[in-house]
């Protein structure tokens, strides 16, 4: 499955010049399946939105969002307060969940939009609600997030975490997160409904587990990388067994040899210090 974590309209020229509709295209025949409002969706006008919804091949998950007018479903018949997704059959379930910091991290007009700070209670009751309906797996999809703490941050951890590697709960790393709305939130998710965290906001890269077990991704920004969640799902049981996670994966179709860094990441990008650049393929 493919899945977005919100802000996909306010950047690229291009973007801009088109009010969002090239991306909305692009996306559409990536073949995403969710998408979650990021702040920088209200930069455009409400009718600018509504045609970006309408014209998208995927819905938009809005669990945590509602009109202030009558408290119904934002944008109404645009978009859903969960999904439910297929994949090689088992039901998915999706919970959106969008930044209460939009209010002040946006240009547009949110005077007629309410957005819950008790990202906690609703993810709770309506993964509740996804595993009453039979989804075997229920996501997280946030446009929300943290950064790693700065006194964890230091070249080391910065190469480890830039390493495209396979990670599950024995050999990740467990950064040290900035305290907020965002870090408690995952670690009092209750795993028994939750099986994975997707985020974004920040504009950060960061893959780890909770103390709880529950895997959390959030990839950067700009799509410079890629991240891939693995659940492995047994049949018999009807449960999760394994979760790990890729990455990152750099999309860019060079990397230098030794970093393994797509260029414009890189300062000093010079062959002397980083290596030559090659193509780079994924998985190798």
């Amino acid at each position: 499955m493919v899945i977005d974590s919100g802000d996909q309209f306010t950047g690229s020229l291009l973007s801009q010049y088109f009010n969002g509709s090239v991306v909305t295209s692009t996306f559409n025949q990536l073949g995403y399946q969710a998408t979650v409002f990021g702040n920088h969706e209200f930069d455009l006008s409400q009718d600018n939105l509504q045609d970006r919804i309408e014209q998208s091949a995927f819905p938009w998950v809005s669990s945590n969002l509602q009109n202030t007018t009558d408290g119904a479903e934002f944008y109404e018949d645009a978009s859903v307060k969960t999904e439910v997704l297929v994949s090689q059959g088992v039901k998915v379930g999706v919970v959106g969940l969008t930044t209460v910091k939009t209010y002040f991290t946006t240009s547009g007009d949110l005077t007629s939009v309410d957005i819950s700070k008790h990202y906690l209670n609703i993810t709770h009751h309506y993964a509740a609600q996804l595993r009453r309906q039979g989804c075997q797996v229920v996501i997280v999809n946030g446009h929300i997030g943290s950064r790693m703490d700065p006194a964890s941050v230091n070249a080391s951890s910065l190469q480890e975490l830039y390493t495209n590697a396979i990670r599950d709960e024995n050999n990740s790393t467990q950064y040290l997160l900035q305290e907020g709305r965002f870090t408690d939130f995952i670690e009092r998710l209750d795993p028994d409904l939750v099986d994975g965290v997707l985020a974004g906001h920040t504009h950060n890269m960061l893959h780890q587990f909770t103390s709880r077990g529950i895997p959390v991704l959030i990839t950067e920004c700009y799509a410079k990388y890629l991240q891939l969640l693995y659940l492995d799902f047994d049949t018999s049981s009807g449960k999760v067994i394994h979760r790990s996670i890729e990455g990152p994966v750099p999309v860019c179709s060079q990397v230098f040899r030794d970093r393994a860094l797509c260029d414009v990441d890189i300062k000093d990008n010079s062959e002397e210090t980083n290596g030559p650049l090659e193509d780079y393929s994924f998985h190798g």
